[in-house]
């Protein structure tokens, strides 16, 4: 099963993610997959570099992110344009990774560790999504001290993302983090359990859905449609199966 992780700036998604490598999870990192697609030699550099040009490499052919940065930084569209290239190629690794790890056996549990997992529409290639949220005084109160930042610096940090009250609408699975460490330690451990049940969920729903499928084609008159249909369940969310669009939302506190 895969599980989207995300998280707003100083909510703690770094720390649920290495909490749940401890306990043996695999955890794939979106920031490790997004250097990797960029190597000399990918075809993500390579669209990076005709869209702005040979300056954002560095003299030994590798991406000068500072230099990117500049293009993008002021600019939505440029910014957009990046998105654009660098999306695609992070999901299509991410997820081929995550299915080798799976190897077939759909209640494991694998994390997928990507800030911008609504952003960049992570979230509907995974089974289920997990939001580490923090309140916006908590956001504050640790980026200012993390960072060195003032209160207005810190304020528009947070501001330039999607808002953790937008993502907590969207995610499958809340981890409140308001408190201490081990307060989250004792929240992950819950987290886990969860994480457990839904597996044996997905597997049971796939596995009824090849039987649906496996009826279905053994009947005259069944089109192509239906069958997607059942194998899909509800194709009017995209990337959705049957047993995320029934899911009710879990709140860990």
């Amino acid at each position: 099963m895969l599980v989207g992780l995300t998280g707003g700036i100083a909510t703690g998604k770094s720390t649920v993610s290495a909490l749940l490598g401890a306990r043996g999870i695999p955890v794939l990192d979106a920031d490790h997959i997004a250097r990797e697609v960029v190597l000399p030699g990918t075809k993500t550099l390579q669209a990076l570099v005709d869209a702005f040009g040979d300056g954002i490499l560095t003299q030994d052919g590798m991406l000068d992110r500072a230099a990117l940065g500049r293009f993008v930084f002021h600019d939505a569209t440029a910014r957009e344009r990046v998105n654009a290239i660098m999306h695609p190629a992070i999901r299509s690794l991410m997820v081929t990774r995550a299915r080798a790890l799976e190897a077939g056996n759909r209640s494991r549990v694998i994390i997928l560790d990507v800030p911008l997992l609504f952003e960049g529409e992570m979230h509907r290639v995974v089974d289920v999504t997990v939001l580490v949220y923090a309140s916006r005084p908590q956001q504050l109160q640790r980026l200012m001290k993390r960072n060195q930042l003032t209160d207005s610096e810190a304020n528009a940090r947070i501001d330039a993302q999607m808002s953790t009250e937008q993502k907590r609408r969207m995610a499958t699975i809340i981890v409140e983090n308001d408190g201490s460490l081990s307060g989250l330690q004792a929240r992950v451990d819950r987290l886990c359990d969860v994480l457990a049940e839904f597996a044996r969920e997905v597997l049971a729903d796939e596995q009824n859905a090849a039987r649906v499928v496996g009826s279905l084609r053994a009947e005259d008159g069944v089109n192509a449609a239906q069958v997607e249909e059942a194998q899909l369940g509800d194709v009017s969310q995209p990337g959705m199966n049957v047993a995320r669009a029934a899911r009710s939302q879990v709140v860990i506190s």
